[in-house]
């Protein structure tokens, strides 16, 4: 990652540090607590401000159930409802 002012450091992660925290979460190794608070704020920021991708959205009177991408599965949909039940206003569902 680069910081929009294109210095080779996120937030105040040098990026050898940043390198070598990627290649400890390929190993399952979780970063320092700071270290991954700030890393989740500038991935935030790039998302909203550079890619437009990142929504605000305000949260529902119920539950809100996130379902990845079924890929066109009707089995996984159906399973998702089996699990979570129909939508409705207190039981939303985000794709």
């Amino acid at each position: 990652f680069e910081a929009s002012d294109g210095s080779e450091h996120v937030g105040v992660i040098p990026m050898p540090e940043l390198e070598t925290m990627f290649a400890n979460l390929t190993r399952r190794e979780l970063p320092e607590g700071d270290q991954a608070i700030c890393l989740v704020r500038r991935i935030r920021d790039y998302l909203r401000d550079e890619c437009r991708a990142l929504m605000h959205l305000d949260a529902p009177a119920g539950r809100l159930i996130v379902v990845g991408d079924l890929h066109g599965h009707f089995n996984d949909l159906m399973h998702v409802r089996h699990q979570f039940g129909v939508p409705s206003s207190h039981n939303m569902f985000l794709f």
